[in-house]
């Protein structure tokens, strides 16, 4: 499966007038991704496996424990293929055929000559992207008052996270599940209080609560707000005002040069697109499980971020 990895931005196209030694000329593997790992010793990448899948909701119950069980062997058949390399598994994947690594140049080349291997991509951190540019795109005035009011449907905000008390969503109450995804470790276990990097269930998609400076304040009420847009209710109803809400916070606290880099204050908040992927992947475990989800809202925005 190709193209696993959120894109945001442009993409930039650098051509080599030679081969690096190790890497055959599958072209798996960007050459941009060869230069940043010999300038900074480790690349982060989604790597897309040769596994024979298919979207869950196209198979049937019996069929999807198989699939899983081909993804896994995948994942642990490119492990094996790497020792020898310095790598670091930062996601698995339960339904999409991939994984996320932490690789440096010699895994690279392995990357590009295994067989288990169709593609390999890298990854920027995006930020929230702006309501002024993001609810025009959507069309958010013709949901409701058109006669669509999304009753039956959730829409899976992947986000940071949502203020649950919120009047637009909290009568009844919009949220019916909640995950968290941080490779930051920046999400919190309920029952124990302790930093994770991956959680779900029961007040594990709320909203981020971070201080440091305004900007970051501000920013952890976007998920807030792109959820009342959605589907909110009240005297300021949403998109479509019947659907709820699932809640995935995808958003962690970067410092330092990943901040400045975008020309962000530090500390900042960005979404690592490896916490995304794992979020979709999550959406696809859901909608097995038999949740009716119309629509995933990712309001995400990045430039170019090489320090990433």
């Amino acid at each position: 499966m190709k193209n696993l990895s959120v894109t945001i931005g442009c993409t930039v196209t650098l051509i080599l007038s030679f081969v690096s030694p190790g890497f055959a000329q599958n072209n798996k593997v960007n050459p941009q991704l060869i230069l940043k790992a010999q300038r900074d010793g480790l690349v982060r990448v989604s790597v897309a496996l040769d596994v024979a899948a298919a979207p869950e909701v196209h198979l049937d119950r019996q069929t999807v424990p198989a699939q899983r069980n081909s993804i896994t062997a995948a994942q642990n058949r490119l492990a094996a293929e790497l020792r020898g390399a310095k790598f670091k598994v930062i996601g698995r994947f339960k339904t999409l055929p991939g994984i996320a690594l932490e690789v440096d140049r010699i895994g690279l080349a392995m990357l590009e000559n295994s067989l288990t291997v169709t593609e390999v991509s890298g990854y920027g951190a995006p930020t929230p992207l702006r309501l002024a540019t993001s609810v025009p795109r959507v069309g958010a005035a013709g949901g409701s008052s058109g006669g669509f009011s999304g009753i039956g449907w959730s829409v899976a905000v992947l986000d940071t996270g949502v203020h649950k008390s919120h009047p637009s969503l909290n009568s009844p109450t919009k949220i019916i599940a909640e995950a968290c995804f941080s490779t930051q470790n920046d999400c919190t276990d309920p029952q124990t209080g302790d930093p994770v990097s991956q959680v779900a269930g029961t007040d594990t998609g709320l909203a981020c609560a971070w201080t440091g400076n305004s900007k970051i304040v501000g920013d952890c009420l976007h998920g807030t707000i792109m959820s009342a847009i959605a589907a909110g209710s009240g005297s300021t109803p949403g998109v479509a005002s019947g659907a709820t809400i699932i809640s995935i916070n995808i958003f962690s606290r970067f410092t330092g040069q990943v901040c400045t880099n975008q020309g962000l204050p530090d500390p900042c908040l960005l979404s690592d697109p490896v916490d995304q992927e794992l979020a979709l992947d999550h959406i696809l475990f859901l909608n097995n499980l038999g949740h009716k989800i119309a629509a995933v809202n990712m309001s995400l925005g990045s430039g170019d971020n090489p320090a990433y």
